[in-house]
C-alpha cells in the first residue's frame, strides 16, 4: 500500500464553474481509500470532487461533491488505475465569499506488481523499437 497526501488551499469565492484543479501523481493500482479532512470553519462551503482521466470516482455520482465542517470523510472507491493515467485530478471550489479553505486529501493505493508477461511484453516492444532504429541507420540489431 502506498499513501499519497496533499493539502489543497482554495481561495475564497471560487464557483464550481471555475473550480481549481490540483493533480496528484500516483502509482498504478487500486485506490483502496480516499480520506478528506475538512477543518473547522469550512462550514460545508468548500467542495471536493476527484477524477482520473475525466472520470469522476469520488464521489461516484456526478453532480455531487464532498464537503464538511471539522469532518473527516473516508471513502472506499476500489477504483482501478492500472490501465489509465497515473494522475489523479482533485477539483475544489469554495462558496465562502470571505475565507480561503485548506482541505487535506489522502489517497491509499494498493499497488499491483507487474507480472512476468507484462515485463516480457515491454522488453520485446523495446527490442523491436531499437531494432527498427538500427535498421534505419544501417547498423546491425544488437
Amino acid at each position: 500500500m502506498v499513501h499519497y497526501t496533499k493539502d489543497i488551499t482554495t481561495a475564497a469565492d471560487i464557483a464550481e464553474s471555475s473550480r481549481t484543479k490540483t493533480s496528484i501523481k500516483i502509482g498504478h493500482g487500486i485506490i483502496d481509500e480516499v480520506t478528506l479532512y475538512f477543518p473547522l470553519g469550512c462550514a460545508k462551503l468548500a467542495h471536493v470532487v476527484i477524477q482520473q482521466g475525466g472520470h469522476q470516482f469520488a464521489p461516484s455520482t456526478r453532480k455531487q461533491s464532498f464537503s464538511g465542517h471539522g469532518t473527516t470523510i473516508k471513502y472506499n472507491p476500489n477504483f482501478d488505475t492500472t490501465h489509465g493515467t497515473n494522475l489523479i485530478d482533485v477539483y475544489t471550489w469554495n462558496d465562502d465569499e470571505i475565507f480561503e479553505h485548506t482541505i487535506t486529501v489522502d489517497i491509499n493505493v494498493k499497488t499491483t506488481p507487474k507480472t512476468p508477461k507484462q515485463t516480457d511484453d515491454k522488453t520485446q516492444a523495446f527490442k523491436e523499437k531499437i531494432g527498427s532504429i538500427f535498421e534505419k541507420i544501417g547498423g546491425q540489431t544488437p
